[in-house]
């Protein structure tokens, strides 16, 4: 399940969780981006055996401390390296590197979350910087980044990576 509230206006509670997960035996998991921590707890203890991931960046370190499974992020894919670095170190019990790491990837969201642009062309543009010949083109209702802007994520990008 994919708990969304701010795009689907309807929220995916606990006890909904819980019922659902006793109902159909196939569901694995919820990834939660609601915005709330402890929301995102509570279905793990509403079904204990079944996933709980969380869409926020800033949280990827804390969600492994509540003992939920990971991180699944959209702006972060233009720099997978953080969390795979991340949930490395915590699962060889490094919380002290795992915390620089997590520190190292806030660098990015605050950089990101600074630049006047959609999220979504904005991450284009930077998995553009990784990935030969990405194209930059997003779909109406989204404006595509200028030239100027594409310069700017890119290399601020690649300021980050190198100094990680």
């Amino acid at each position: 399940l994919y708990n969304f509230p701010e795009h689907t206006q309807c929220k995916i509670g606990p006890d909904m969780f819980r019922s659902l997960s006793k109902e159909f035996a196939h569901l694995a998991g919820i990834k939660d981006s609601g915005g709330d921590l402890q929301v995102s707890q509570a279905y793990k203890e509403a079904a204990p055996g079944s996933q709980v991931f969380v869409g926020s960046d800033r949280w990827a370190l804390d969600v492994l401390r509540r003992g939920l499974d990971g991180s699944v992020t959209g702006c972060g894919n233009p720099t997978p390296e953080f969390l795979v670095r991340l949930h490395s170190q915590w699962m060889a019990g490094d919380e002290e590197t795992a915390a620089r790491t997590q520190q190292a990837f806030d660098v990015w969201t605050t950089f990101r979350e600074g630049v006047p642009i959609h999220h979504l062309p904005l991450t284009k543009v930077a998995l553009g910087a990784r990935i030969p010949k990405f194209p930059p083109y997003v779909r109406a209702p989204f404006v595509a980044a200028d030239e100027a802007s594409i310069k700017l994520i890119r290399s601020r990008l690649q300021e980050i990576i190198v100094s990680s």
